[in-house]
């Protein structure tokens, strides 16, 4: 039985149960759905509307035909409206076959494996080719451009023509890769591949039942096209739940669920560790293992962890940028940073549903001398007397860490009206002590958070939060409708990491292991130790006057995304 025959036997069946489901219960949808598919008739996509089953039939010529209901979904903030023709409930998409006409005249044609209908894995795997640039040879115009050598130790030289592309020739770079390109485009096109390439390393997904195939035909298709590649040792890897592309491991298990999680592959962080402890516990330490240390890092920071290893970085790179002093003060400080980011690190788990982000503004008002004491003393004796720059980063520091029960795997972003506070955040790095302390109080949360933070300038007269930072709270209420939700606490330990003289791994770790509040909240004076307790006796203005040693913040939520003033 064909096709055709399998649709047209149950048809009339189905287009019976189908016309039995409830109506639009909605008279706006009802006219919203009447009018595009109105729009429709009226370009020539459709033809119609037809009131009777009996009509259709006299026009097809037949009482077989297929009804596929037709649904609205509205989309987005705005509501957009998407009109969905539902082939799934005719039956129609479940006789859907796939023929593939292949060159001997023969028509590839079959089932789908039972196994696709049951949410098989996604697989993946990577293909390496072997000495890439060296497979593809010079044109023989260019030869007398591509002699290489080297001297022996005695100072004589040893000349060689170069007949493969050359691996320090910028001209090589772009040969290979249109090469390369070409390579990925058969695989997608012609064997319908789902595929990547960085250069010569190519990354695959195919679903469990027919990885293997895909493994198979892309393997010959490079023997076909006489490349060398991988077949054996460690680069030659199978199509697994688990792939390290590059150095990153993407896990595949959640896939179904809409997830993917990603972390550096196996071992990196322990052999970063390890060198970053040598270096925290002052250990001797050459230009070379801090060169090192640095690429390690900028990998492993820049693509799994986000920005957290960022001030670590910044700090090894500035050791490298002059002459070399050993183990410093700062070298030891960046490293012991680097080791609570490390040991807070987890996979990331990305999402696929994009939701709005955290929409956060903060701002500091350093007037009337209202900061507490102790931290003007601290931010004075590390920067002088302009110190509105530290004023506004702690604002946006303690914010963070009050709604940081909020702020979890969410994407945050972060208006700041300072041009050099929000240079220092996006850089994660400033030459200032006072300042690269509150970067790291931030870079510390970013990780335990598992956020996403992404900081933009907005001019102090269009910053929501210029208000309540000169204590005009109920002003900033009434204008934008928001409601004062409490305080967000200063504690001993978070004091003590911000005045500290040199970075305090025992503080940064009491901060992270500190309990988010489920929800901003108005929240008491916590028992503090006397020092602080007199610190904080007068009001501060860092986020806004309050009458007691408490940081106040407003807040709002719309219906899809947050908006924290």
């Amino acid at each position: 039985m064909s096709v055709v025959d399998l649709l047209t036997e149950g048809a009339v069946l189905r287009r019976h149960a189908l016309q039995r489901m409830k109506g639009l219960t909605s008279e706006q949808d009802y006219k919203a759905l009447k009018d595009e598919t109105a729009e429709e008739v009226a370009a020539g996509f459709l033809s119609g509307p037809y009131h009777s089953e009996q009509e259709v039939s006299n026009i097809l010529k037949t009482e077989g035909w297929s009804l596929s209901p037709r649904l609205l979904l509205r989309q987005g903030e705005d509501s957009k409206i998407r009109i969905i023709d539902d082939f799934k409930m005719s039956a129609v998409n479940n006789r859907t076959r796939v023929r593939v006409p292949l060159l001997d005249g023969s028509v590839l044609e079959g089932e789908w494996d039972s196994q696709m209908l049951h949410q098989p894995a996604l697989l993946g795997k990577t293909l390496d080719l072997s000495k890439a640039y060296r497979q593809l040879g010079i044109h023989p115009a260019t030869g007398e451009h591509a002699v290489l050598g080297f001297p022996s130790p005695k100072g004589d030289w040893e000349f060689y023509l170069a007949r493969s592309l050359p691996f320090g020739a910028a001209a090589s770079v772009y040969g290979f890769n249109k090469v390369a390109l070409a390579i990925l485009h058969i695989m997608i096109v012609k064997f319908g591949a789902i595929a990547t390439d960085f250069y010569d390393d190519y990354t695959l997904y195919e679903f469990r039942p027919a990885a293997n195939l895909l493994d198979k035909i892309l393997m010959r298709l490079l023997d076909l096209l006489g490349w060398a590649y991988a077949k054996s040792g460690r680069k030659f890897v199978p199509f697994d739940e688990r792939v390290v592309s590059l150095g990153v491991s993407l896990n595949l298990d959640e896939i179904w669920s809409g997830a993917l999680k990603v972390e550096n592959k196996a071992g990196r962080l322990e052999k970063i560790a390890s060198l970053l402890r040598q270096i925290a516990e002052g250990g001797a330490v050459t230009r070379s293992d801090v060169a090192s240390l640095h690429g390690l890092i900028n990998f492993a920071g820049g693509l799994i962890m986000g920005f957290e290893l960022k001030p670590t970085s910044r700090m090894l790179s500035r050791a490298l940028s002059g002459p070399f002093l050993g183990n410093t003060a700062e070298l030891t400080q960046a490293c012991a940073l680097a080791l609570d980011v490390i040991a807070q690190c987890r996979p990331k788990r990305c999402p696929a549903s994009i939701l709005p982000p955290i929409v956060l503004y903060t701002d500091g008002a350093f007037e009337k001398n209202r900061v507490c004491q102790q931290l003007m003393d601290h931010w004075s004796r590390e920067a002088g007397s302009q110190v509105i720059c530290q004023i506004e980063a702690y604002a946006l520091a303690i914010t963070l860490f009050g709604v940081r029960g909020l702020l979890k795997g969410c994407s945050v972003l972060a208006w700041i009206d300072n041009n050099a506070c929000l240079y220092g955040f996006v850089k994660r790095y400033s030459p200032s002590t006072s300042l690269m302390r509150l970067i790291s109080l931030e870079a510390l949360m970013e990780s335990s958070m598992e956020a996403l933070l992404w900081f933009e300038r907005v001019p102090s007269k269009s910053n929501p939060a210029d208000l309540p930072s000169r204590g005009l709270m109920d002003e900033t209420c009434r204008r934008f409708g928001v409601t004062n939700k409490g305080d967000v606490a200063v504690t001993s330990t978070m004091m003590n990491f911000i005045v500290a003289q040199h970075y305090e791994p025992r503080f940064a770790r009491a901060i992270l292991v500190a309990s988010p509040p489920l929800a901003i909240t108005l929240v008491q004076i916590p028992p503090l130790q006397e020092e602080v307790r007199k610190t904080v006796e007068r009001p501060s203005e860092a986020i806004v006057m309050s009458s007691n040693p408490l940081f106040r913040n407003i807040s709002k939520t719309y219906a899809q995304s947050g908006h924290i003033f």
